[in-house]
């Protein structure tokens, strides 16, 4: 063949026009079939952005109807369903909350939000503090969050971990007095009183009326004086307990306040203070053993008595009760009266000696076995049933024998009274 005739051959063949025209006519069918199921999956996702605008705006009733609607239509959807509990947590409808996210789980991170609140509303703290935890980890600066994980790791006995993030919250921009309000709470409730003093002082120096902080003027107060007495500063205690009372008088804030009188050797105002507790509460012992202290200090054997007495019949009678009516009996020279309450006062003072020792431990090793077991029945008495049957379970996995857990277990599952803490062996702390 001649060369001239030869043609180059091309690097591509050519298309041909009908596999073009193919080709361009399924991108376009491919095309409009994706934008109709676009289009009826947003028409169908409707209810659900109008369920989700009215949690953002907070209009929790209308979000419940609309979840209604939705479900009435739609039973099984887990999205409606995560919506209607996050509309019911913010209504406060906490235990239907709480059933619908254990049916679903949680969907989002608003909705482990919204079940943490309902599970630490109804103290179930073991099982709030996962998602508190994996909250904090992915928004590390929500002060709320950071809030209530404290709070949630100190009722599980969790103190270090609790301190570290009161220490955190009070980094926060902002944060510094909340922060500060709340260290300072968890140190004076493991009795480190040295260091509540140092932590909440300083929010006076801005603020030192105590306002907008999240416990009430007259409580801060009262703390911050408790705190002051125990540490021996009777005198600057005096001050904040007298505002403390005039803010808001407790029972608990006239007895410290009175308390701090008699050190101060001011006893007129400490006896006016105990009278008017004696006429609120009738039975409260701190007043009434000021009282008697005062009577005896008078020589007046037979009142100190008359105050002591209502004291003397309770299950929970303390050595001080007792000590004062030894007293009160040697006054009177019935060497009889003495010995015997001579003899209470060291049955006493023995089995208290052991309680503190029970509650240093639970300070001091919060996540040991006795301390645990402690925390159950502190739980109960407080009728967290749930929580401290939670705490008895991983108890006896461990120690299936040990008669307290045994009977605390029973206790609880049975409505039963609660067993003594008397047979918790006490030679071992």
């Amino acid at each position: 063949m001649p060369a001239s005739t030869i043609k180059p051959l091309s690097a591509r063949h050519p298309r041909s026009p009908s596999v073009w025209r193919l080709l361009q006519g399924l991108a376009v069918i491919l095309g409009l079939t994706a934008g109709m199921i676009g289009a009826v999956l947003w028409w169908d996702d409707r209810p659900l952005r109008e369920i989700e605008r009215a949690l953002e705006r907070r209009d929790f009733e209308l979000a419940l109807r609309l979840a209604n609607d939705c479900l009435a239509e739609f039973p099984e959807s887990t999205q409606a369903i995560d919506q209607k509990a996050r509309a019911l947590t913010g209504m406060q409808r906490w235990s239907e909350a709480e059933r619908l996210f254990e049916r679903v789980g949680a969907q989002s991170a608003a909705s482990q939000r919204a079940w943490s609140q309902c599970l630490l509303h109804d103290a179930r703290w073991s099982e709030a503090l996962p998602l508190l935890t994996r909250l904090d980890e992915l928004s590390p600066l929500d002060s709320d969050v950071l809030h209530e994980l404290a709070a949630c790791q100190a009722k599980l006995g969790f103190f270090e971990e609790s301190i570290r993030a009161a220490e955190r919250l009070m980094r926060l921009p902002g944060q510094e007095s909340r922060g500060r309000l709340l260290l300072g709470m968890l140190h004076f409730q493991r009795n480190n009183n040295r260091l509540a003093i140092q932590t909440w002082l300083p929010i006076l120096v801005e603020n030192p009326e105590a306002a907008n902080l999240q416990l009430a003027p007259a409580e801060f107060f009262e703390a911050l004086g408790r705190a002051l007495l125990d540490d021996g500063q009777a005198a600057e205690a005096r001050r904040h307990l007298e505002q403390a009372v005039r803010l808001g008088p407790t029972i608990a804030g006239r007895n410290a306040l009175a308390e701090a009188c008699e050190q101060l050797g001011d006893l007129p105002q400490a006896v006016l203070l105990w009278r008017q507790i004696v006429t609120l509460q009738p039975g409260d012992r701190p007043a009434r053993e000021g009282l008697a202290r005062t009577a005896l200090e008078k020589k007046a054997d037979d009142e100190a008595r008359e105050w002591l007495q209502p004291l003397l019949k309770r299950d929970d009678l303390k050595s001080s009760t007792a000590y004062l009516m030894q007293r009160a009996s040697l006054m009177k020279q019935d060497k009889a009266a003495a010995a015997m309450w001579d003899e209470r006062v060291q049955r006493l003072r023995k089995r208290e000696t052991k309680m503190n020792a029970l509650e240093q431990s639970l300070r001091d090793a919060p996540n040991s076995f006795w301390s645990r077991a402690l925390r159950a029945h502190q739980f109960a008495r407080e009728g967290n049933t749930y929580q401290a049957l939670l705490l008895t379970q991983e108890l006896l996995a461990l120690k299936p024998d040990q008669p307290f857990v045994q009977q605390l277990s029973d206790a609880l599952r049975n409505q039963k009274p609660l067993p003594s803490l008397d047979l918790i062996p006490y030679d071992q702390f």
